[in-house]
């Protein structure tokens, strides 16, 4: 299923309310606390626009972004162009990545680890993303949390979006499926472009997240060399995580 393709044009209005300088700063909160050494490299999986590398190359780490989509790869080559900064920005797919060379720490941010579906998917992004860490190293990334999920359950949603440059907008409407047993939700969006009361544009994406469980990412984890070290809710390293919490992020450093 091709996904953030035309969807790519879109991104970075939709989501410009995201907080990653917050964000960022809880990756260095979280390299700080759990490597056994100062990060200086990091290698962001599924990149996306550059939202999270760019910024962390801009407080002076080292960072090569890889991404499955030509097209986001291509909006984040722009923006790091833009901001003038060196960055090593790949497409590839990151289940068979091999770059050949070591990281201080790998990140998957924004439910990158959510698109891999199945147990093969996730057992091969954990794999490639061990391969580029040493012993000790930090592992990142943010999931939907399978007790909140089933219990509040998806819903359907509405974004809109202003452009003031043109008085248009974008409104996005998205409509979810809950699969139990496949332990994914599959949201169909419908994104407009609007500009003088006139639909311009009209896309259509399907996109599937997998929910995981506590218990489901030690083993996997474990099973691909590495230590779960903390399941929390999003950004709050000191607290426990409740069926309210709908994103966890996980920390995992390398055996």
């Amino acid at each position: 299923m091709a996904i953030f393709q035309e969807y790519a044009r879109y991104y970075d209005d939709l989501y410009r309310d995201k907080d990653y300088p917050a964000e960022c700063s809880f990756l260095e909160d979280v390299f700080t606390t759990f490597s056994d050494k100062a990060v200086k490299s990091v290698l962001d999986l599924g990149c996306g626009t550059g939202g999270h590398g760019l910024l962390l190359a801009e407080r002076g780490f080292r960072i090569t972004a890889v991404d499955l989509s030509q097209q986001m790869i291509a909006v984040a080559r722009k923006h790091a162009q833009q901001r003038g900064l060196e960055i090593d920005i790949q497409q590839a797919d990151i289940r068979h990545l091999d770059l050949g060379k070591k990281f201080d720490a790998v990140i998957a941010m924004f439910a990158v680890i959510g698109y891999q579906i199945t147990n093969d998917d996730v057992l091969s992004t954990f794999h490639a993303a061990r391969k580029h860490l040493d012993t000790g190293g930090v592992f990142t990334f943010d999931v939907w949390f399978g007790p909140a999920v089933l219990s509040i359950r998806p819903e359907e949603r509405f974004k809109v979006i202003k452009n003031d440059e043109n008085g248009g907008q974008i409104i996005r409407l998205a409509k979810p499926q809950l699969d139990i047993m496949g332990h994914f939700v599959q949201v169909d969006y419908t994104i407009y472009q609007i500009e003088k009361d006139r639909i311009v544009s009209q896309v259509q994406e399907s996109h599937r997240n997998r929910f995981y469980f506590p218990k489901e990412l030690e083993m996997f984890l474990d099973n691909c060399g590495f230590q779960c070290r903390k399941i929390c809710p999003f950004m709050k390293l000191g607290q426990e995580c409740t069926t309210r919490d709908w994103n966890v992020s996980v920390v995992a450093t390398a055996r």
